[in-house]
């Protein structure tokens, strides 16, 4: 029996790494759709937008970047709210980033059920929790550490488990 040199295991790794290399090819021959880009530089499926643009919409969405034309869908029976929020700090925001989908809530133009309410701190922390990426003069408020610095500020005795819409309201959170 011949004692294996340095040179039959180098021989050996480089046996394992090409069998790996055309297991993984031939697997993503196999596998990948016929409208696959095979060119390195754009490894996709060429047709993916095109398919994914052809679906239908099921979320309400923001229509336009304009306040007067935002969260169309919505604006149709509850034109109320709209125009409240139109003219707040809540402008930007569509109605779905606090409500969920308008899926969940109208299908083909009739209620489906009622639009989620949450009234817990978290889906006002979803925002306003600070984050290194958002500017200095965003509204930012973390519940541990600026809790008693706004209890201050507002003045008010706060309990645990009190909700940022004990004071403020999310469709007009100045007052």
């Amino acid at each position: 029996m011949n004692e294996p040199t340095a040179w039959s295991h180098i021989k050996r790794m480089f046996s394992v790494i090409a069998a790996a290399t055309i297991a993984f090819l031939l697997f993503v021959w196999l596998t990948a759709p016929p409208e696959w880009n095979y060119d390195l530089t754009f490894w996709h499926d060429r047709d993916a937008l095109k398919r994914l643009a052809a679906q239908p919409m099921v979320y309400g969405g923001i229509e336009s970047l304009s306040s007067s034309k935002r969260n169309i869908s919505c604006k149709s029976c509850h034109e109320d709210v709209t125009k409240t929020v139109r003219r707040r700090k809540h402008k930007q925001v569509s109605c779905e980033a606090c409500h969920g989908p308008l899926l969940d809530h109208v299908q083909d133009d009739a209620k489906v059920a009622a639009a989620r309410i949450d009234e817990s701190t978290w889906d006002c922390l979803n925002c306003h929790e600070p984050f290194i990426n958002r500017p200095i003069e965003f509204p930012q408020f973390e519940l541990t550490d600026n809790f008693n610095k706004h209890q201050e500020y507002e003045g008010g005795e706060f309990e645990p488990g009190t909700t940022c819409n004990k004071c403020h309201r999310a469709h007009d959170p100045t007052t």
